[in-house]
C-alpha cells in the first residue's frame, strides 16, 4: 500500500488539495492509498473552509482510500482553536472520525510525524538494504516574519530526542536563521535554539548537521571574500557549514525523509519492484510545485534553480506551475538587457533547460485563477523536442500523471519528495 505523508503550515488552497487528491486517479497505483496529513500553523484554518471540507468528504467516500489527519494541538491553542468542540457540534461527525489533535507539549506533533514515517520505512526497507537512520528539514524562510523557523527547530529537537541523525538544509531566506546576533524581544531566539540543539545533539552518538547554500549566503551578506578570492562565513552561528548547493543536493540522494514547512513524502510499495515491465531504481524522485508568481519574491526563481540543480545531479525532477505560479506564462517578459535590471527571465530559463535529462516542466491549467487562453498560447510557444512539449499542460483529466512512479527509462522509484515554493 502506498503511504503518503504531507506536512502543511500554510493555508491549504483548493488547488493544492485537488492536486494531492488527484493521486486517486494515478493508474499505476492499483493498491489502496493511505494518506497522512499533518496540519500546523495557518493550515489549521483550512478546516473552516467548507469547500475544502467538501473535497475531503468526497475523497473519504472512496473505500480504497484511508485518510488520517493529525492536527498540531499546541499551535491550535495558540490560535484559540478547540477542534474537540467542533467534533461535538458538527453535523458531519463522520468527517472527524480520523482526526487526532496531538500537542500537550510543543514537540508531540513532531514526534508523531517522525515516528509514523519511520514505522513505515523500517518495515518497507527491511526488504532492501538497511536505511540510514537520518531525517532532514529543508528550511526556506527566515525567522520572526514566519513561524516556519519555529516549526523547523521543533522538528529537529523531536528528531534528536528520537536518536535520529538530523540534518538541516537552509536555502533562500532560510539562511537568516544562522545570523549570530539575533536578539528578538517577543519571540524565541532561533539562533540560540540552533546553537543549543547542536550542542545537545552532537554530545552523544547522534549528530545534527547544519548546512546552508553558499549562493544564498553570499547574496544575503553572510559570506565575505577574503584576500585569496574565496568566500568565508561572517556573522554566522557556530556549527553551520556554508557549502555549495550541489553538496546539499547530494544529501537528497539518500533514502531518508526530508520535510519542509509545506511538503510531502510519498512512499511507493517496494513490492512493485517485482514487476516484469519495470526495474527498481531505489531512489526518490522530486516534485517542485511553484505556486507563487515570479519576480515579486524569490519563490519561483528559487524553486526552479533548485530543480535544475537536482536534475543536473541525477535526480528525476518535475516542476509543476500551479495557482499564481501560472503568471510565469502570461504576457511577454522583458530581458534584463531591455529592463536595465539584473533579473532572471523565468521563461528564458525554462526554454534553456526543458530538454535537460531528468527535468520535466508541467502547468496545471485547472487552477482557474485567470483566463488560461493567453497562458496556453505562451506555453505552447515553448519549443518541442521529439514532438514533446517543453511544458506539458495538465488538467482535471491528467493531473495525476505528475505522480507517476516511473520515468521514461522504465525505472520504478522508491518514492517522491514534494516541496511547495
Amino acid at each position: 500500500m502506498p503511504n503518503l505523508f504531507f506536512l502543511f503550515s500554510d493555508y491549504i488552497s483548493l488547488v493544492r488539495m485537488k492536486l494531492i487528491l488527484s493521486l486517486t486517479n494515478e493508474n499505476q497505483l492499483k493498491d489502496k492509498l493511505e494518506l497522512h496529513f499533518y496540519i500546523t500553523g495557518e493550515a489549521l484554518f483550512s478546516f473552516f473552509n467548507p469547500e475544502i471540507i467538501d473535497i475531503i468528504k468526497k475523497f473519504q467516500k472512496n473505500k480504497n482510500n484511508l485518510i488520517f489527519w493529525v492536527l498540531d494541538g499546541w499551535e491550535s491553542q495558540l490560535r484559540g482553536l478547540d477542534f474537540r468542540k467542533i467534533y461535538n457540534t458538527n453535523e458531519s461527525n463522520e468527517f472527524f472520525e480520523n482526526i487526532d489533535v496531538i500537542g500537550d507539549s510543543p514537540y508531540d506533533f513532531w514526534d508523531h510525524l517522525i515516528s509514523q514515517n519511520y514505522s513505515f520505512l523500517n518495515y518497507e526497507t527491511s526488504k532492501l538494504s538497511k536505511i540510514l537512520h537520518n531525517i532532514g528539514f529543508f528550511q526556506l524562510e527566515g525567522p520572526y516574519m514566519s513561524r516556519s523557523s519555529v516549526y523547523c527547530t521543533r522538528f529537529l529537537k523531536a528528531a534528536a530526542n528520537m536518536n535520529k541523525n538530523t540534518e538541516l538544509y537552509a536555502y533562500l531566506d532560510g539562511l537568516h536563521m544562522f545570523h549570530s546576533n539575533q536578539n528578538p524581544s517577543e519571540f524565541e531566539n532561533i539562533g540560540n535554539l540552533l546553537t543549543k540543539l547542536s550542542k545537545y545533539s552532537n554530545s552523544d552518538e547522534i549528530f545534527l548537521k547544519i548546512m546552508g547554500c553558499s549562493r544564498c549566503a553570499i547574496a544575503r551578506g553572510y559570506c565575505m571574500m577574503n584576500s585569496d578570492g574565496f568566500y568565508s562565513p561572517i556573522n554566522v552561528i557556530d556549527s553551520v557549514e556554508i557549502i555549495n548547493l550541489n553538496e546539499i543536493i547530494e544529501r537528497f540522494k539518500h533514502l531518508f525523509p526530508i520535510f519542509s514547512a509545506n511538503s510531502g513524502m510519498i512512499y511507493f510499495s517496494i513490492l512493485k519492484s517485482n514487476s516484469k515491465t519495470f526495474t527498481f531504481d531505489g531512489s526518490y524522485s522530486l516534485l517542485i510545485v511553484i505556486s507563487n508568481s515570479p519576480y515579486h519574491s524569490e519563490w519561483a526563481f528559487g524553486g526552479i534553480s533548485f530543480a535544475i540543480a537536482c536534475a543536473n545531479n541525477g535526480i528525476l525532477t518535475k516542476v509543476l506551475f500551479q495557482d499564481k505560479g501560472l503568471f510565469t506564462f502570461i504576457g511577454s517578459t522583458l530581458t534584463d538587457k531591455d529592463f536595465h535590471e539584473p533579473v532572471f527571465n523565468i521563461k528564458e530559463i525554462i526554454e534553456a533547460t526543458y530538454d535537460m535529462e531528468n527535468l520535466k516542466y508541467y502547468a496545471d491549467l485547472n487552477s482557474n485563477l485567470i483566463s488560461t487562453s493567453n497562458i496556453r498560447e505562451n506555453i505552447e510557444g515553448i519549443g518541442c523536442i521529439d514532438g514533446l512539449p517543453g511544458v506539458q499542460i495538465l488538467n482535471d483529466n491528467n493531473l495525476h500523471e505528475i505522480f507517476s512512479i516511473s520515468d521514461n527509462y522504465n525505472q520504478i522509484h522508491l518514492g517522491m519528495r514534494i516541496f511547495f515554493f
